[in-house]
């Protein structure tokens, strides 16, 4: 497609741009994944992810394997939960089956988000999220989960897990 690109009419180019920023709701988890193989909408792909509802992303990621972008994006949504009701969506939909693709800056900014959010806190799949996250990231330290482990969720050597270094 890269080599087709520059041959279409200007016009063409910025109809699927335009298409690419307001993506119907309907079509995004069939279209997005397409706009992020094209070269010369992949950018706009990656801005449109940036919009996307905790539905709509979930829906995406159905499709496609997880980018950074996406990632980031899970881990926004989540820190924004307003109500212990969407904590529990986004925890169950987002965090928990993406555990294993998060870096460790965004383990670190999704446990920030627990500290500071009481709906994350207070949630009752808070637990869950954050266990997943530590079992599915065996590479992270025992030392970085000591330290991190928020002491609300009382934590324990079973909390922190046996996992060396």
């Amino acid at each position: 497609m890269d080599d087709c690109w520059h041959f279409l009419a200007d016009d063409v180019v910025g109809r699927l741009e335009r298409y690419t920023d307001q993506i119907p709701e309907t079509e995004l988890s069939s279209a997005l994944p397409i706009t992020l193989r094209i070269p010369g909408l992949e950018s706009r792909a990656k801005q449109r992810i940036s919009t996307l509802s905790a539905t709509q992303l979930n829906s995406v990621l159905g499709e496609i394997e997880p980018l950074t972008e996406m990632l980031d994006r899970a881990v926004v949504l989540y820190a924004e939960s307003g109500s212990f009701d969407s904590a529990n969506y986004r925890a169950n939909s987002l965090i928990i089956p993406l555990a294993s693709a998060f870096s460790l800056d965004q383990i670190t900014r999704i446990i920030e988000a627990t500290a500071v959010n009481s709906q994350i806190s207070g949630s009752f799949r808070c637990r869950p999220a954050l266990v997943t996250l530590r079992d599915h990231n065996p590479n992270v330290t025992v030392e970085f989960w000591s330290n991190w482990l928020p002491d609300w969720l009382g934590r324990s050597e079973a909390d922190v897990g046996e996992t060396e270094t």
